[in-house]
């Protein structure tokens, strides 16, 4: 299974600061701001804003999907409830 260090950030953000700091003899480090700012916005990466839109998306969706097999397999929709267990 992959770990955080194989895989690439996916924030935008996360991945211009990677390329900023990745010091002047890699390379990035030989590239001008402007192509490192060009590989950011086109690498596949989402902002933050991009990703909470997703998020929201993806939570709907999970939703109705909850919310129709509770029916299906209870004939009703239950309440789930989100418990914060603390120690």
């Amino acid at each position: 299974m992959p770990s955080a260090t194989d895989i690439a950030p996916q924030q935008r953000e996360w991945a211009a600061d990677a390329m900023h700091s990745a010091g002047a003899n890699s390379v990035f480090g030989k590239l001008p701001v402007e192509i490192l700012t060009m590989i950011s916005e086109e690498n596949g990466t989402m902002t933050h804003l991009d990703a909470e839109k997703y998020r929201e998306e993806l939570m709907a969706e999970r939703t109705v999907f909850v919310e129709d097999n509770d029916k299906a397999y209870f004939g009703m929709v239950c309440i789930h409830l989100d418990l914060v267990l603390t120690v």
